[in-house]
């Protein structure tokens, strides 16, 4: 029993025996059991012995089953400690692989830093260069700014000074694009043009004797007066037709050339009236009073920056249709059948009437733009004005010179062909200038009867 209690608990229990703590519990049971076989005499001694001797074994059971739980209580802890001896360890050796790790990756680090380190040395030092290259760039830069500044304001200065030397040149000459002979063919070729336009209308359309009456009549014979004036209205609306339409050729030959005046001379066809009289009183003092090249230029500058106001194209249908609305009007005072307000008569002849608007266009230009030596000018007398040998011939003379005296004292009843002169601003005794005027060629015009 003693050596299987020692065996539990250990050899320092064998060694010493029982602790106080048991023995104490041992003698406090015996003088237990003692006070029981005092209190019961009558028990016999060999009872007591039994009793006392099962006493002891039970005690001894108990202390043997007690010593048995405290050793199984202690192998349990000493398992427990063993296992936490091992978790220890393995905690241990995994705290030592971590260890292990985290050296590793420290190493690995200051590898990487050092690394970096010199990585951004070569960075600084390259940033460094960067630097001053770019500071000797922007150097560059503003030394290339002013040197192209300096370029800019030398050709600046070589394009005012030719602009200036071409603008002086300008001025100073006196060549012209166009010859004069060359504008009066143009002339004659509007001319000719008229006459035919006028010869195939007349050939194609069938006249009345009698006229219509009415408001709408009377409107259109004041448009007609202020085209080609009243005498040439009154002949045209009075004189029967029907068997001889000689005055209605006239008279339409007479509000093409007019109409064709009236381009060649404004200066631009969208302007109004009142600034189109302004700009020709200015150019009239400008010639009176300046250099003929002077005056020219400014006629040529004039005319060519008021004519971009308006695209070609559009000038020359909204002149078409005009004339075409205009013959109209004088085929219906007429007494021209199948001639309505709408001008759907004129469509077979649209093409004609708008080639005599581009060649009076044409005319324009060579008049105003292209020739600047001297003012040419269209000659077209108006109705009602005095005749002049100088200026005009007698459409029907036929040759036969009437004299002058006699010429000048009847008036012109219209025009059927336009003419064209020439002025010229030139340098006259004392410094005085002087206009020389010349007629290169003669208007055409029909003379009133001396009844009308």
């Amino acid at each position: 029993m003693s050596q299987a209690v020692s065996t539990i608990t250990g050899p320092s229990q064998t060694d010493q025996g029982p602790d106080v703590e048991t023995r104490a519990v041992v003698h406090q049971r015996d003088d237990i059991a003692g006070q029981h076989v005092e209190r019961r005499p009558e028990r016999t001694s060999r009872e007591q012995d039994l009793v006392r001797t099962k006493r002891r074994e039970d005690y001894r059971d108990a202390v043997e089953q007690e010593t048995i739980s405290e050793g199984e209580g202690w192998a349990r802890e000493r398992e427990s400690l063993r296992r936490t001896l091992s978790a220890a360890r393995r905690d241990k050796d995994a705290l030592r692989k971590q260890l292990e790790d985290t050296t590793a990756r420290a190493d690995n680090a200051e590898r990487e830093l050092a690394k970096l380190k010199d990585e951004l040395r070569r960075q600084t030092a390259t940033r460094e260069r960067l630097r001053v290259s770019q500071d000797a760039e922007k150097a560059a830069t503003r030394e290339l700014s002013h040197l192209r500044t300096l370029c800019e304001q030398k050709e600046a200065l070589l394009t005012s000074r030719g602009a200036e030397l071409r603008a002086a040149q300008v001025f100073l000459t006196k060549t012209d694009t166009t010859s004069y002979a060359e504008v009066q063919r143009m002339v004659e070729q509007l001319n000719a043009q008229a006459f035919q336009l006028s010869a195939l209308v007349t050939d194609n359309l069938k006249f009345n004797n009698e006229r219509r009456r009415g408001s709408d009549v009377d409107k259109t014979y004041g448009d007609v007066v202020l085209k080609i004036g009243e005498p040439m209205a009154r002949v045209l609306y009075e004189t029967q037709s029907a068997h001889d339409p000689t005055w209605v050729q006239t008279g339409v030959q007479a509000t093409v050339v007019g109409f064709a005046a009236w381009i060649i001379r404004a200066w631009n066809m969208t302007l109004h009236k009142a600034v189109d009289a302004a700009l020709t009183s200015i150019h009239k003092t400008i010639f009176e009073n300046e250099p003929q090249a002077l005056s020219a230029r400014w006629r040529i500058l004039s005319a060519r920056y008021v004519m971009q106001s308006g695209r070609r194209e559009h000038l020359v249908g909204e002149a078409t249709d005009h004339l075409i609305h205009s013959l109209g009007k004088v085929l219906i005072i007429s007494g021209a059948r199948d001639v309505d307000r709408t001008d759907g008569w004129g469509a077979s002849y649209m093409q004609k009437v708008r080639d005599i608007v581009e060649q009076s266009m044409a005319i324009h230009k060579a008049v105003v733009e292209d020739i600047s030596s001297s003012d040419l000018e269209i000659i077209y007398p108006s109705g009602s004005s005095t005749f002049s040998t100088e200026a005009m011939e007698d459409v029907d003379d036929c040759g036969r010179n009437r004299t002058q005296k006699t010429e000048r004292k009847r008036l012109v009843l219209c025009t059927t062909e336009l003419g064209l002169g020439r002025r010229e601003q030139v340098a006259g005794e004392k410094g005085k200038s002087e206009v020389h005027a010349a007629v290169l060629m003669k208007a055409k015009v029909a003379l009133q009867e001396n009844d009308l």
